[in-house]
């Protein structure tokens, strides 16, 4: 017997000193999904200022009480405040979300689940629309580093699970985390192992359950409107990218001391075990012991520079005006 869920989809703001026109900016495009049953969390992490008071007001203004917020008092890092917000969700799926950060359309999160109960997938992916923000417009990003690359591996009919583990794990082509969709007990299940081993790197969950042969499969819609360059993970700063090198080295020890015995992960270990190689050798030796893994990263190479992974720019601008209050949210 199916479990009763009170809400289909529980989306959770992780919030830290979020800057209050871009948290409501955020909330007002959850707010305003349509024909979907959806719960709210905010869960803050430590910020001088959470908004919490005038966030309430937000969802009296839109009679919504399906609402939890998580107030940490003191800086837990990314991991710890995910599963602090998480925990308390109710909805069958899950959907992450940062201030700034906003839902496609209105009818993204219904579109989307409804994809999830016709192909009956407990994890996916849709596509993002990359931006930055000038003089309170919304710009467009023509962005060649769309992630990830490889998306036909992902096709939900023709779905390669070998070449998805070797393209998250050993090329690597990551999927932008901002971009999943998956149910909500796995994503905790797999949590609560990295609760006390990294404090930015939550994401990497879903690329663990690949390795216990849990499909995450491509949505090929738009979903996700994404500020690129002002996150942990595609910021430039050299103390963020050292700490986001160390803690992918502490997830790389997770898998090697796993029990995992299959052997995609024995090749894995060895991979990791070649830490020390240049690049040049890395990819010498992967050729040799992995040789479609090699393959794969030469075409993920190809398809860049071809120029073929720009991101989509068009995005529903009246959407964004709606959400941002704004009479032209872009050129």
């Amino acid at each position: 017997m199916s479990k009763a869920y009170k809400y289909e989809v529980s989306v959770l703001v992780l919030s830290y000193n979020p800057k209050y026109d871009e948290l409501i900016a955020t909330l007002r495009s959850i707010l305003l999904q349509k024909d979907v049953k959806k719960q709210i969390i905010i869960a803050d992490d430590g910020s001088k200022e959470n908004w919490f008071g005038r966030v309430e007001e937000l969802f009296a203004e839109y009679g919504f009480k399906d609402y939890v917020l998580v107030g940490n008092e003191v800086n837990l890092g990314i991991t710890k405040n995910f599963y602090s917000g998480i925990i308390k969700a109710e909805g069958e799926f899950f959907k992450g979300i940062s201030p700034g950060d906003y839902l496609y359309s209105a009818d993204t999160l219904k579109k989307w689940l409804d994809f999830m109960r016709k192909t009956g997938r407990d994890v996916s992916f849709g596509d993002a629309v990359y931006f930055r923000v000038e003089d309170d417009k919304i710009i467009p990003i023509e962005h060649n580093q769309n992630r990830p690359r490889l998306l036909p591996i992902y096709n939900e009919k023709k779905y390669r699970r070998e070449a998805v583990k070797k393209s998250c794990w050993m090329i690597p082509d990551f999927i932008l985390g901002a971009t999943y969709f998956a149910k909500t007990e796995l994503v905790v299940k797999y949590c609560e192992p990295l609760l006390d081993k990294v404090k930015y790197m939550e994401d990497a969950l879903y690329r663990i359950m690949l390795l216990d042969n849990i499909e995450t499969v491509h949505y090929p819609e738009k979903v996700f409107m994404y500020e690129y360059g002002s996150g942990v993970s595609t910021t430039k700063n050299s103390k963020w990218v050292k700490i986001m090198d160390e803690e992918k080295k502490i997830i790389e020890k997770l898998i090697t001391d796993s029990s995992r015995n299959d052997s995609f992960t024995k090749k894995l270990r060895k991979y990791f075990s070649r830490e020390r190689e240049t690049d040049r050798q890395r990819n010498i030796s992967t050729a040799l012991s992995c040789p479609s893994a090699f393959i794969w990263k030469l075409y993920r190479i190809y398809l860049i520079r071809s120029g073929r992974c720009f991101t989509d720019t068009k995005f529903d601008k009246d959407f964004m005006n709606l959400i941002r209050g704004t009479e032209n949210a872009g050129n």
